[in-house]
């Protein structure tokens, strides 16, 4: 066994919970001894994505950029794969550990080539279960039979993950490892006076209730249900807010003034400061159409939020009846779940309650990182006996 395991994380856009991912996984396990570089691109990021990976830098990762793109582009994806399989070669890693499709894909191909002999993949949310069209779900579907064959193990953030892994037969049991999502417990409470504070800043009168969902502005998130369910919530002086950016905000933006709803629905934007948002709400909501295990559901745990979300397979894991409200992916069943948590205040406590104590006995970062740091030597040891 070497002195330190040398692991390279590679993910294509640092943004959205993979980011969150990064940033909760890779100084600690520095700290737990690991020798750890990461390799990203910077062409789809967030407002404090640089400076989330200068803070990496500082604090000792070493960090290499290549321009990789989400899109299938040929000769761009050509010139990521020879930049990664530089970088492989030169550092002699013992584990790459890839995320998500595009950085899965050109990583586990540049590591068998490379020689790097334990090849590990973090999905997160199948591509193919989330992407639109037939044809696309095939594609993605083949690639992912394809590149498992070159993996060592995949290491997947909930069961239902490795249920659809060995459902569609991408991998065996034996190859798949689940290691769910952690937080830090570490939480920040707002007193009356900050909570008003904040509403004023917001433009939020000091006796509205607040609603949030807090995504990336892509399609299959479902800000367009989110909007029109707004709409339809019977419950008076409530306000609904949106937090995050992405490709859909001019048409969100669009959407909320021809409903005329500007002052029931807001768009925050990218927001640095989520505590005080979640300290400041009475329901977070998520409207997904497909998770694979979401940290603002685990955000609005630590934070005592109630939470109504869609019934998908992610969601499912971590909320029960007890702990929030499940509902039918539809913009009625939405709204209806939106208004019965916020008429009923003690069941409305009762699940921030049982959400917060689950979230502390389940989703500690530390045994996340227990859990990587005895898959990551238990890879190595077997490769050098």
């Amino acid at each position: 066994m070497p002195e330190k395991i040398k692991i390279v994380h590679v993910l294509e856009g640092f943004a959205g919970g993979a980011a969150t991912y990064i940033d909760n996984t890779l100084i600690r396990l520095k700290d737990r001894g690991f020798d750890v570089t990461f390799i990203c691109s910077l062409d789809r990021t967030e407002d404090g994505s640089e400076e989330r990976i200068e803070k990496l830098r500082r604090l000792g990762v070493k960090v290499h950029i290549v321009d990789m793109r989400r899109e299938i582009k040929i000769i761009a994806d050509v010139q990521a794969f020879i930049a990664i399989l530089k970088i492989f070669r030169k550092n002699r890693f013992d584990i790459v550990h890839s995320h998500c499709s595009k950085a899965g894909a050109l990583s586990r191909v540049a590591a068998l080539i490379a020689g790097i002999k334990v090849r590990i993949h973090s999905p997160h949310c199948f591509a193919f279960i989330r992407c639109g069209g037939a044809l696309s779900k095939r594609v993605y579907l083949a690639l992912e039979k394809i590149l498992a064959a070159i993996t060592t193990k995949l290491v997947l953030v909930g069961k239902g993950q490795k249920e659809i892994a060995e459902k569609y037969k991408i991998a065996s049991a034996q190859k798949c490892e689940v290691v769910q999502n952690g937080l830090d417990t570490k939480t920040v409470e707002l007193s009356d006076a900050e909570k008003a504070a904040y509403k004023k800043q917001l433009g939020i009168g000091s006796n509205c209730r607040v609603v949030a969902t807090v995504c990336r502005l892509t399609g299959y998130k479902g800000v367009g249900k989110f909007i029109e369910a707004a709409e339809l919530s019977k419950i008076k002086d409530v306000v609904f807010v949106i937090a995050g950016q992405g490709q859909l905000r001019r048409q969100i933006e669009k959407t909320i003034t021809e409903k005329n709803l500007s002052k029931k629905v807001l768009l925050l934007g990218q927001l640095r400061d989520m505590d005080r948002l979640y300290g400041i709400c009475d329901a977070v909501v998520l409207c997904s159409q497909a998770e694979g295990q979401s940290y603002v559901i685990l955000e609005a745990m630590r934070s005592s939020c109630a939470i109504v979300a869609s019934s998908v397979i992610g969601n499912i894991e971590l909320l029960d009846e007890a702990r929030g409200v499940l509902v039918e992916n539809k913009v009625e069943h939405i709204a209806a779940g939106i208004d019965s948590i916020l008429s009923d205040k003690e069941k409305q406590q009762q699940m921030r309650d049982r959400a917060y104590e689950y979230f502390l006995k389940n989703h500690n970062v530390e045994r996340q990182i227990d859990k990587l740091s005895r898959i990551y030597k238990s890879a190595v040891r077997k490769i050098k006996l």
